[in-house]
């Protein structure tokens, strides 16, 4: 459970980090206004929110195993052209084996960062509300 804990407060420090600059450069702390502040808030929110989503849809699938025949093309083609002398030459394995060494080194999909992304994307969209009011 602590890991998570600490997993959480970095990708809200990584999105609070991105949302104060992003906001700085649109004008934040020298909005004419409250609601230009907020306005910049809400564009500052919004970029690394959908950022963390899209980060988090990216490791969903890598979990799945969605690269593995990327890693394995690689890994084929720099044994065999790159880095190969007649002595460091060895047999290469299978895509079934190296899919079932993946599978076993894998780790599981953890959602910190999807929720991290949703938390980000709401608070732009609360942001984007108290701009639309004030």
């Amino acid at each position: 459970m602590r890991d998570s804990r600490k997993t959480y407060l970095i990708c809200a420090a990584v999105i609070l980090t991105a949302a104060i600059c992003i906001s700085w450069g649109r004008g934040l702390f020298s909005a004419p206004d409250l609601p230009s502040a907020f306005g910049a808030l809400s564009d500052g929110f919004f970029v690394p929110g959908a950022a963390m989503i899209g980060v988090s849809g990216l490791r969903y699938a890598a979990s799945k195993g969605a690269y593995d025949a990327f890693g394995y093309a690689f890994s084929r083609f720099s044994l065999h052209s790159l880095f190969t002398t007649r002595q460091t030459y060895r047999e290469p394995e299978s895509l079934y084996e190296y899919k079932r060494q993946r599978r076993e080194q894998a780790r599981p999909w953890s959602p910190v960062t999807l929720y991290s992304g949703l938390a980000g994307l709401a608070l732009s969209g609360l942001c984007l509300l108290l701009y639309a009011v004030l």
